[in-house]
């Protein structure tokens, strides 16, 4: 596994992550805007992240393992020595160990 600074080339696999999990994401979380689930929705989510990344606000990656997205965090809302993580793991790769992964990445 590998784990990379969000990029726009990560679109396509981004989005096949978050519609091959969308369901089990939605037991845990708020579920996402119907606008999101697109090529166009997802990139400009990305867009988002990439400016909180060069303002120094933020930092989003995402794990992959095979070229394949199986895990992503964001770190949002730096200001004054704190900040907010969240993160995403497939539920296939649950209990595998990709969490710590992502964190130890951080």
């Amino acid at each position: 596994m590998v784990f990379e600074k969000l990029a726009k080339h990560h679109a396509s696999q981004l989005l096949d992550f978050e519609l091959e999990n969308k369901q089990w994401f939605e037991t845990l979380i708020e579920p996402r805007a119907k606008s999101f689930y697109s090529i166009k929705g997802v990139t400009e989510h990305i867009d988002l992240l990439i400016n909180q990344m060069n303002e120094g606000t933020g930092y989003s990656g995402v794990l992959l393992q095979n070229n394949i997205i199986v895990a992503r965090a964001n770190i949002k809302d730096v200001s004054n020595n704190e900040a907010f993580v969240g993160y995403r793991v497939a539920e296939a790769f649950t209990s595998k160990g990709a969490a710590s992964f992502v964190c130890h990445s951080l």
